[in-house]
This record gives structure tokens, C-alpha cells and sequence, in this order.
């Protein structure tokens, strides 16, 4: 489920953002810390700065900063220039409506 589903199915932001994100980063920081146990030691900083900051990213930006926001911004988290809702199709993932194609097979 995306973001904006997600929020209007939940009422605190919070809770969105951990429903969300909550899986992908302890996969990433495991994955990355895994990089600074080898015996090379070039490898051992990239391992090491990638798990730190994967760390901070999913502690200050995704529980504190993007949570708050969403709380400030209210409604105008969702707000979309008319220029740009003409120019995006209206792309639904969650229905279980097949669309017909109107497209004919190419004859070969």
C-alpha cells in the first residue's frame, strides 16, 4: 500500500511512516553492517558509513522529520498542481478492475 492510501486509511502520521518503512531498514542496515566485519579495510568504511547513515535516516528523517511534517502540512500533503494532475496518468494500483486493452495483436 503507498503512502497516500496508507494515510487515509490511518489517522496519525506516525503510524504510517513506521507501517511503512519499518521492514526495509533493519534489512539495509544489516546488510551494510555485514560490509564493515570483512578484512578489507576500504570496504570495512563503506560498510560502516552506508549502515550509519541508513541508521540516522530511518531514526531522524523517518521518525521524527517526516512524520512532523506530514502533521504540519495536514491536507496539503496531498495537493497536486492542475498542470501536473493533467500531464500524470490516473494510475489505480489497488482496485481489482482489469482495464480492457484496446490494442489489436500485431499478426506476425
Amino acid at each position: 500500500m503507498r503512502v497516500a492510501e496508507c494515510a487515509f486509511h490511518v489517522i496519525r502520521p506516525l503510524a504510517v511512516v513506521l507501517h511503512l518503512d519499518a521492514r526495509g531498514v533493519g534489512h539495509g542496515a544489516v546488510v551494510f553492517g555485514v560490509f564493515a566485519t570483512t578484512g578489507v579495510p576500504q570496504i570495512k568504511e563503506i560498510g560502516l558509513g552506508l549502515a550509519v547513515a541508513i541508521a540516522l535516516d530511518a531514526t531522524i528523517v523517518r521518525l521524527v522529520l517526516v512524520p512532523a511534517t506530514m502533521q504540519l502540512m495536514g491536507n496539503w500533503n496531498w495537493w497536486m498542481p492542475e498542470w501536473l494532475g493533467r500531464i500524470l496518468p490516473e494510475a489505480d494500483f489497488e482496485s481489482d478492475h482489469a482495464v480492457e486493452d484496446e490494442r489489436t495483436p500485431a499478426v506476425v
